[in-house]
């Protein structure tokens, strides 16, 4: 299972929840294809020379590919038997009622009290996942509208998370849900709270839990306020700015409907304000944005239909200016604002962007395409979106590609990160010897030795899907970047004559 095949596995899920049902089926399907691919490599790289060697390992790890575990794999065919699953299920989540008298029917007290007494029983992964392989595909949906298929084909994956809730529902004896309330940080011990992500998720359906954190977080909040307030740049104190509320934001994202009225709240990257026409003409006109700046100054027009007109004299309007960018008058100190001020400027001196231009790719080796093979995984941008290579000077053993992959369930990765930064020291150990590039900007197209290294089709700009490249000369685009960029060409190959 590669990082790639999970991200994939997530925008299937994202697009099952959404109700887009044609995008889910082409995506399962394209699971099962890489799937069936990756299968595929790793049984040509690993398993087929053991056929003649090891007769007994090469029959195991054939089985284990074909879904089956455990030593007598006979006992672990599925079947759609729904009396056998019924059992099985059964056995399941009836597990840790077992101890209890069959004779009288316990009361919920009862049961609490002899959970609290003792640690309290819960089935493993292992038998929720057996039990999600034996389920029958044929029987309509439960509940939660979630096909039966689909826990069986992605019982791998769903089985950690059916296990959490199964915990989280025999937990409830010992935490009911009244206590939950009082207490709803108690969700934050349960071990898929992984990142801030699922925090915003699990804070937005539930009130209670969105007042608790945010009252955790005002202690801190305070201590790092006053140590901020305490710092000092040649003599003046740094001043802190309190973050927007939620009026705020909803005072905000009416302004913006009224600039364009086809904005939703989806449009959260680049790409996905690109046709916002409207949107885009108030950002040329009446914007600047910086990598580290945004300013807004009215355009001055009595014929604009977004700003009203100036209340300042046309004298004191005309010496109001965006904020420029900062300019050096020598090494180590930059020009005086007021010699800047009102001047044209470019981000051209900014630190981040002159240190990546001197430092290239930042690896101490040349990033080729063998170099992303031999990892052989992939990392992607939060801010853009894009697909970016890992790569290695030597092809990186299994147990090294697992924790690569695990460490980078963790991180959020963004455009120009490397690696050598992380705080994490164990975690910085595992990227020794993986590297990313360190000039990349989110503005850049996707690697070259992305193709060159055996991935999926991906477009050149944009870094969207592409099934349809029909041109083999010019890397692969998207339609919506076809109407709006020139093909760029690949390097010349060397073509086989025929004979």
């Amino acid at each position: 299972m590669t990082a790639y095949i999970k991200k994939r596995l997530k925008r299937g899920k994202k697009a099952y929840n959404t109700g887009n049902m044609t995008k889910y089926r082409q995506l399962g399907d394209k699971i099962i294809t890489l799937i069936k691919k990756a299968k595929a490599e790793f049984y040509s790289s690993k398993v087929k020379s053991k056929r003649k060697h090891d007769a007994a390992k090469w029959h195991r790890t054939i089985s284990q590919l074909a879904g089956f575990e455990g030593d007598n794999l006979n006992n672990n065919l599925i079947s759609d038997s729904t009396p056998d699953t019924v059992e099985i299920l059964q056995n399941i989540f009836t597990k840790p009622w077992s101890k209890l008298p069959e004779t009288i029917i316990p009361s919920l007290e009862d049961v609490a009290s002899s959970l609290r007494q003792e640690n309290t029983p819960t089935p493993s992964i292992g038998q929720v996942k057996t039990a999600l392989k034996q389920l029958n595909s044929k029987k309509a949906n439960g509940s939660d509208g979630i096909p039966a298929w689909v826990l069986k084909r992605y019982c791998e994956e769903l089985a950690p998370i059916v296990h959490d809730i199964i915990c989280a529902s025999i937990k409830e004896c010992e935490y009911p849900t009244e206590a939950l309330l009082v207490n709803p940080l108690y969700f934050f011990n349960q071990r898929w709270i992984l990142n801030v992500i699922k925090i915003r998720k699990l804070a937005e359906d539930n009130v209670s839990v969105k007042e608790s954190i945010q009252d955790s977080l005002q202690a801190p909040m305070s201590m790092l306020e006053g140590l901020i307030m305490n710092l000092k740049l040649k003599e003046d104190q740094f001043s802190i700015f309190q973050a927007s509320k939620s009026d705020d934001m909803e005072n905000l994202w009416a302004n913006i409907l009224k600039i364009d009225p086809t904005m939703t709240r989806q449009c959260t990257t680049k790409k996905s304000i690109e046709k916002k026409q409207l949107f885009n003409k108030f950002l040329e006109t009446h914007c600047r944005i910086r990598h580290y700046m945004f300013s807004i100054k009215k355009c001055g027009k009595d014929s604009c239909t977004i700003c009203k007109a100036p209340r300042l004299p046309a004298e004191l309007f005309n010496e109001i200016h965006h904020l420029p960018d900062p300019e050096p008058i020598r090494p180590d100190h930059n020009k005086p604002f007021d010699d800047v001020y009102g001047q044209k400027t470019s981000e051209k001196y900014r630190p981040s962007l002159v240190q990546r231009n001197q430092s290239n790719h930042g690896m101490p080796f040349s990033p080729s395409a063998q170099c992303a093979k031999n990892v052989g995984i992939v990392v992607q941008c939060q801010d853009c979106d894009k697909w970016r290579c890992l790569y290695s000077k030597k092809k990186i053993s299994r147990k090294l590609h697992g924790k690569v992959e695990s460490a980078l369930e963790d991180l959020s990765y963004t455009c120009g990160s490397v690696f050598s930064d992380l705080e994490d020291e164990e975690m910085r150990g595992v990227f020794d010897s993986v590297f990313v590039k360190a000039s990349l900007d989110c503005s850049q197209p996707t690697e070259k030795p992305w193709y060159a290294a055996g991935f999926e089709d991906i477009c050149f700009f944009c870094g969207v899907e592409d099934d349809h490249n029909t041109n083999p000369e010019s890397y692969p685009l998207c339609e919506e970047c076809k109407k709006t960029r020139k093909p760029e060409k690949r390097s010349s190959r060397k073509k086989s004559k025929k004979t």
